[in-house]
Order: structure tokens, then C-alpha cells, then sequence
């Protein structure tokens, strides 16, 4: 059994850029163990309560800001960003979070930051959704 914890990270941005595609960027860190994360794994999460995986994104350099929040070097590992499609079958919000596994410990860390997102709409100006780009832009 995977436990759960509260985990040291966050889910920055998350945003539609396709009816069924979003855009992700945040950074974690395995602070218990104070250690890089390998891997974090985003859920949307249903009407009941259940979080259903669909994407996972691997840890790189590149986030000096929150190295240096850790006390680690320049290229310490701790930022991800990605795209991935939205397999929510029914249009309508959405809520993205992001999760982080321990796979040593056996430990689940759910990180900061959770998006509210539209899945399977048509394109609409709604606030924090980008436009979809015009040919030649």
C-alpha cells in the first residue's frame, strides 16, 4: 500500500491550450528525504472525489530560483513542465492536481497548486485559457 503525504512542490501553471491538451510547468522535491523527485505524475479529479492519473512528466534542471530556495546548486533537479491530453470523457470543469512518488519509501506527495480546468469545450475567452493561434502566428 502507497501511503500519502503533504510533499514539498508545486504545481505552478496548468492551462488548456487545445479542447482536450494543457500546458504544465512547476517544480518538486523530495523534502522528507532531501533528495530530487524522478517523477510527477498529474490527476484530474471527478465528481466523486477520485483522482484519475493521465500524465507523467520527468524532473530536469532549470529552476535556479527554487534551488537556491533549497540551499542546492544551480543545476539541481526539481522543475517539470509538459503538455498531455485530457482523457475526460464529459466537457466541463476539470480539477488538475499533481503528485509526486517516493518510490524508496513507498510515499505518495500530492504538491501545492491545483487548476481548475476545461476539458472537451469548444474554445471560448474565458480567463486563464490560452487562445489558440491563427495560422503564420
Amino acid at each position: 500500500m502507497i501511503r500519502c503525504g503533504i510533499g514539498c512542490g508545486d504545481l505552478e501553471r496548468c492551462r488548456r491550450i487545445k479542447p482536450d491538451v494543457v500546458e504544465f510547468s512547476g517544480w518538486a522535491y523530495l523534502a522528507p528525504q532531501k533528495r530530487p523527485a524522478t517523477n510527477v505524475i498529474l490527476v484530474w479529479r471527478d465528481s466523486g472525489g477520485d483522482d484519475h492519473p493521465f500524465a507523467l512528466s520527468g524532473i530536469q534542471p532549470g529552476r535556479r530560483d527554487i534551488a537556491s530556495m533549497l540551499g542546492k546548486p544551480d543545476g539541481f533537479p526539481c522543475a517539470f513542465t509538459g503538455t498531455a491530453r485530457l482523457p475526460h470523457s464529459r466537457p466541463g470543469r476539470v480539477v488538475v492536481s499533481a503528485w509526486t512518488v517516493d518510490t524508496d519509501e513507498r510515499v505518495a506527495y500530492t504538491l501545492e497548486g491545483k487548476h481548475a480546468v476545461r476539458a472537451g469545450q469548444p474554445w471560448k475567452d474565458t480567463e486563464g485559457e490560452a487562445a489558440p493561434k491563427k495560422e503564420g502566428e
